[in-house]
């Protein structure tokens, strides 16, 4: 079970180790655009996403450790576009190719190797 980064250094750990046990939870994530390029970086293990017409994705971490999650919820009344770090894949799909996260819904993305992450989306 994994606590927060915050707490863990809180409690003595050192903060490079809290961080990659931890779970960091950032302000909301506003989304940028509808492309990989400028789409807004997730900088948090849990992100609460934002979205507005015209402005949905947003960028899954390059320096994800493999094996780790990330969680995605939109808040708003508009689905986001996620977005693997350049040259990645999710679910098997196309280099690149953004994976559409519904209003209200939530995904956790997991990196499985330096190129693919699988999305685990429920109904």
């Amino acid at each position: 079970m994994n606590g927060l980064g915050s707490d863990m250094m809180g409690l003595g750990m050192p903060s490079a180790l809290a961080n990659l046990v931890g779970e960091t939870i950032p302000a909301s994530v506003a989304g940028a655009g509808t492309a990989q390029s400028g789409a807004t970086p997730l900088t948090g293990t849990i992100n609460q996403v934002t979205t507005s017409a015209g402005q949905t994705a947003v960028l899954l971490p390059s320096m994800q450790p493999l094996g780790t999650s990330v969680q995605v919820y939109v808040s708003t009344a508009t689905a986001a576009l996620v977005f693997p770090p350049s040259g990645c894949n999710i679910n098997e799909g196309a280099a690149n190719a953004s994976f559409s996260v519904a209003q209200s819904r939530v995904a956790s993305f997991v990196r499985v190797s330096a190129t693919k992450w699988i999305a685990q989306y429920g109904a």
